[in-house]
């Protein structure tokens, strides 16, 4: 690009109180009947294109039949940029009479909004479970350090015990409590495999460590022995809701924001939050897949569609 040309990356504020969207941006913020999936860089106005869809989305809803749409991230602090950018772009299309909800720090509830009644959640994804599914959980949740410490406490035990994993040693990773936390959260949850049989056959997508069939027997009879409830686990009760059919989705419209934070069961999960097939709208920065790590994995689109995969190029922040 030229250097006259260079302002062309930059969302800068117009006479409308809203960002000024260069053309790849507008592309990407145009509703239509595709699901997408749009990339790009740090600062290149991923969230700002998002916020500018939804926007368009409720603006273009049609009265009698209100939308509802839930806008959700990993990341807390994101979620309440998006609230605040949300807000300012309904102000500039004069919409400005809504209630908002405050179910709780990380999620916030927009209800009577525009011409069409919409409805618009936005809920950081921790919170999934329970705000978003409505599933009566045990309150008690142990911190990941308290599960190691029973993890340790248990795997000690069976190598004591049990003949077949004595040649393991206590030495082998497999017998690490921290990693059976991981196994527990990014194979068993992540790769959805939440059954002794599931487990031992799974291929490991992502995971450096590679283990066989009698560490993984050490691991999950682990996981099966620990008493202990994480966050993990209310995530693996999600997923068993979602993949039986026990949920019934109540958002018309989808719209996730750093999706490359998600784990496969995440975006199972997200699905199965979704009423009927509307197109959904997914962020990702893979250069940011900072939780995710080498397991991450490109999010598969709805079933019975394709992504329409959208770019933006440069960043505003340089």
């Amino acid at each position: 690009r030229g250097f006259g040309d260079e302002t062309r990356l930059l969302p800068f504020g117009s006479s409308s109180g809203w960002f000024s969207l260069n053309d790849e941006q507008e592309e990407a913020a145009s509703p239509g009947n595709r699901s997408v999936l749009l990339r790009g860089a740090a600062g290149s106005g991923k969230s700002i294109v998002l916020v500018e869809r939804l926007a368009k989305l409720i603006e273009r809803s049609p009265v009698g039949q209100p939308r509802s749409v839930l806008v959700t991230s990993f990341n807390k602090d994101m979620v309440q940029h998006l609230v605040g950018w949300f807000t300012d772009r309904m102000r500039v299309a004069g919409i400005s009479r809504f209630t908002r909800t405050n179910r709780s720090e990380s999620c916030i509830k927009f209800s009577g909004v525009g011409t069409g009644s919409d409805q618009v959640t936005f809920c950081n994804w921790d919170q999934a479970p329970t705000r978003l599914a409505g599933l009566t959980l045990d309150s008690h949740v142990t911190q990941d350090s308290v599960w190691v410490r029973e993890a340790g406490s248990i795997t000690e035990e069976l190598l004591a015990t049990n003949p077949d994993f004595r040649p393991l040693g206590s030495d082998n990773y497999a017998a690490d409590p921290e990693f059976q936390l991981m196994e527990l959260r990014r194979v068993v949850y992540g790769l959805m495999a939440t059954t002794k049989e599931k487990y031992l056959e799974v291929e490991r997508t992502g995971r450096t460590r590679q283990i066989g069939v009698r560490q993984r027997r050490l691991v999950w009879s682990v996981i099966e022995s620990a008493s202990q409830s994480t966050f993990t686990h209310r995530r693996i009760r999600l997923l068993e809701e979602a993949t039986t059919g026990h949920i019934n989705g109540e958002f018309t419209d989808l719209f996730v924001d750093e999706a490359q934070d998600f784990l496969p069961a995440d975006i199972e999960c997200c699905y199965a939050l979704r009423e009927g097939n509307n197109p959904v709208f997914m962020v990702v920065d893979q250069a940011q897949a900072l939780h995710t790590g080498s397991s991450y994995q490109t999010p598969g689109s709805p079933a019975g569609a394709n992504w329409l995969s959208i770019e933006l190029f440069g960043s505003y922040r340089l």
